[in-house]
């Protein structure tokens, strides 16, 4: 039978079940553009029976009620049951065209054509495994069948080896051999791919020439007008002649919508991409697809009913599409599960400033945070890049990695932390990443600056310039400032692998080899890291700004910086030789002394772990990501008993921008220690960037509140510790009543101090406290 899968998966020994690669936050994310993606797809001379092709003629002519007319006389016992299973499939009964494709492989089992259509089939209920594994039975069958080669290839886009998929385009595409049809088709996927990578003249060079071989064949060019129309759109040209022209080859075509408006989303143009999606189902009101993009990108634009409405629609039609599954399971409780809390409250005008999305759950713990971070970061691009939001800025934090993955692509299973989608962005909450690896201050950071370069430019800047933007901020003004370069991005660094700056985008799209989109991302950040230091901030401000003029990056360069593309990466590779030269050179010995340390560390060869870290540190004293050597130095000497060294390790680490929680913490005890209280709280508040879910470090920074004499900041602290569910509840609760005495609050005092003694009635702490309200009251 036919299944309905939550999820894409097709796993062979010639297929790759795996092919994401990890990101850090992204203001783009491609979903796979095949076929299945859209309605039942044309026939374009795969099958020749002419009584179903008579009612195919009805159909893509727009006259739908006689089509389904048609349709249905072929379910007749003289029918052979492989068009039988076409009638069937065209009247949307699917599970009878399963039915007959099953009874016509028995009936003709050396008919490779049978596989190929069924298939197709499963093509179109996302099931890849099966299709593909149809479509090779149908290759032992037939190896040259160009049909089942394109069918191949359509299942491996879905997850499969690239090279393989190559193999089988190629073989389609052999001059002579190949069907017209299934060469179109061969070449329409194409063309996909290319405006995907924003490979725009490669993409009209094929549209040409799929055009040419359309006519000289006589085949149909409606689909091929659509993505004609999606390139005028993504090249700012005239659209909507070629919506025309498709419309007019079929009337009720509503790909001619739909494919530029998912082409539109490519782009991250989602204002027009939902246009274009409520366009589509106004003219194919039965478009299930088009109702679950309309549906995605309403959610993306902050509309959560008609986003639910949308996605019900296209459930209801089609069950079998994994983005509904999915989208469906995390909207069906959405409301319930987060809460929206605003700023300012009330409003000083008629709309907030910010509103933030958390989980419930969640909500006591990051919402004085996360706020602080958002206003603080809203205040600074807003004087950085001459921007003022127009519209309230909205942060939704997901307690559930696949929650947050799913709400902004539809499909579980990437590896990203943050999406942004113009004012409106989501990402990962701590306790979405168990480890202390995390530090979701910086990725709130990120995105906001996502909200500026995107909004500012009307969503034209170029996606290597926006994430460089972010990166560069995350560094200059960002919770931990300081450039954070990966060991594996330094060892590219030191092969030679950053990309000219023309080709930039190249790194983020096209990846060629494991890890360049994060590669990619640390270039960028440098790049405008050098612009800054060698021509100025303002300079990356009116770069910004040429794009919505529509210039390219290399032309905002010319303009903006007066030199060539050339001379500029010229000039950056001698930026980065000068910063980053003398650690390239030696990159092997360092890596290696990190190595070192960390193994006899872990031996317990505690001189051999300290020498080995001291040489790392030498070498490369930036270096603060967890695994830093200075944490080796700290531990050493701390099983050594060198107090004073581990506490100088300890503060080095943090002032270079390392935010490893345990490392903070026992630096914060250290200088509590010594009495340095500012420097303390300035530790302690960058911890909760890192992490907020960890009690003793409420505890402790709510205490040196009320050292300090603010009571206002412990009890907010103290409200945030509550609010982790302690086992210590009684202390919670007393450190609360504490608090709100030192405001003179009487009620709220004696509130959560009886709530402390009901808990535990011998605790001194809060008898005192009652003792002393009750003297104060007498």
């Amino acid at each position: 039978m036919l299944n309905k899968p939550t999820q894409k998966v097709i796993s062979s020994t010639t297929v790759n079940s795996k092919t994401v690669t990890a990101a850090l936050c992204l203001t783009f994310l491609l979903v796979p553009f095949t076929a299945s993606v859209f309605a039942r797809d044309h026939l374009y001379g795969a099958l020749d029976n002419e009584a179903l092709l008579q009612c195919e003629t009805l159909s893509w002519n727009g006259r739908t009620a006689e089509a389904r007319t048609c349709y249905a006389r072929l379910d007749t016992r003289e029918q052979l049951p492989q068009i039988r299973a076409e009638a069937f499939w065209a009247l949307d009964d699917l599970q009878a065209a399963n039915t007959q494709f099953r009874e016509a492989i028995s009936q003709f089992p050396e008919n490779p054509m049978v596989r190929i259509r069924w298939g197709e089939l499963f093509m179109e209920t996302y099931q890849y495994q099966e299709a593909f594994n149809l479509f090779s039975e149908a290759l032992e069958l037939d190896p040259l069948n160009s049909w089942a080669h394109m069918g191949a290839a359509s299942a491996l886009s879905e997850g499969g080896d690239p090279e393989i998929l190559n193999q089988h385009l190629a073989s389609v595409m052999e001059e002579g051999l190949a069907p017209h049809g299934a060469r179109l088709r061969a070449m329409m996927m194409t063309i996909r791919s290319l405006l995907q990578g924003d490979r725009y003249d490669e993409a009209l060079k094929s549209l040409d020439e799929a055009f040419e071989l359309a006519m000289d064949e006589s085949l149909p060019t409606m689909e091929l007008k659509a993505l004609r129309a999606a390139y005028a759109f993504m090249t700012r040209a005239d659209h909507e002649t070629w919506i025309e022209a498709a419309l007019t080859e079929s009337p009720a075509y509503g790909d001619a919508y739909f494919i530029p408006g998912y082409f539109a989303s490519i782009v991250r143009r989602y204002d027009e991409a939902g246009d274009f999606f409520k366009q589509a189902v106004e003219l194919e009101p039965d478009h299930w697809e088009a109702h679950i993009y309309l549906g995605q990108n309403y959610l993306r634009m902050n509309d959560i009913n008609d986003a639910i409405r949308h996605v019900n629609i296209s459930y209801e039609g089609n069950a079998f599409n994994p983005m509904t599954v999915n989208l469906l399971r995390l909207l069906d409780t959405f409301n319930e599960d987060f809460v929206s809390i605003s700023y300012p409250d009330p409003p000083v005008g008629p709309l907030p400033e910010l509103v933030l999305r958390l989980h419930r759950d969640e909500r006591d713990v990051l919402k004085n945070y996360a706020q602080k971070l958002s206003r603080q970061s809203i205040d600074l691009y807003s004087e950085r890049y001459n921007f003022t939001p127009k519209e309230p800025v909205i942060v939704e934090i997901y307690p559930n990695h696949e929650d947050f993955v799913v709400r902004s692509i539809g499909m579980p299973g990437v590896g990203i932390l943050g999406v942004t989608f113009g004012y409106l962005f989501a990402m990962d909450s701590p306790t979405g990443h168990p480890d202390q690896t995390y530090h979701w201050g910086t990725t709130l950071w990120h995105e906001m600056a996502h909200v500026f370069t995107l909004e500012a430019t009307n969503h034209f800047v170029p996606r290597w310039f926006s994430e460089g933007i972010s990166v560069y901020e995350e560094w200059r003004t960002g919770p931990i400032p300081g450039r954070k370069i990966p060991t594996d991005v330094l060892q590219a660094m030191a092969e030679g692998k950053f990309m000219p700056i023309s080709e930039l985008d190249d790194g983020f799209m096209r990846p060629t080899y494991q890890g360049q989109v994060i590669v990619s991302y640390m270039q960028a950040g440098l790049i405008f890291d050098f612009i800054d230091l060698e021509y100025g901030f303002d300079k990356i401000v009116d770069m910004l700004y040429q794009f919505n003029d529509g210039a390219t990056p290399v032309q905002a360069i010319e303009k903006s910086l007066g030199i060539s593309d050339k001379e500029f990466d010229r000039h950056f590779k001698q930026f980065i030789d000068i910063e980053y030269g003398p650690l390239l050179g030696g990159l092997s010995v360092w890596m290696e002394d990190m190595r070192v340390s960390y193994a006899a560390l872990a031996e317990g060869n505690l001189e051999e772990a300290l020498a080995a870290a001291q040489r790392a540190v030498f070498t490369y004293p930036d270096y603060v990501e967890n695994n830093s050597a200075y944490i080796v130095m700290a531990r050493v000497n701390s099983q050594l008993g060198n107090h004073e060294e581990e506490f100088q390790a300890l503060q080095s680490f943090w002032q270079k921008g390392g935010y490893l929680p345990s490392a903070l913490l026992k630096l914060a005890d250290y200088y509590l220690e010594r009495d340095m209280k500012a420097e303390a709280e300035a530790v302690l508040m960058d911890t909760n960037y890192a992490d907020p879910f960890i009690e003793d470090l409420h505890v402790t920074l709510g205490d040196l509140y009320m050292e300090t004499k603010r009571p206002a900041q412990a009890l907010e602290e103290y409200k945030v510790l509550l609010a982790l569910d302690p086992l210590d509840k009684a202390s919670a609760n007393y450190r609360i009543a504490n608090a709100y005495n030192a405001l003179d609050n009487t009620e709220k005092t004696m509130e959560y101090l009886m709530t402390a003694l009901d808990i535990a009635p011998q605790y001194r702490p809060a008898q005192q406290l009652l003792l002393e309200m009750s003297r104060t009251q007498n």
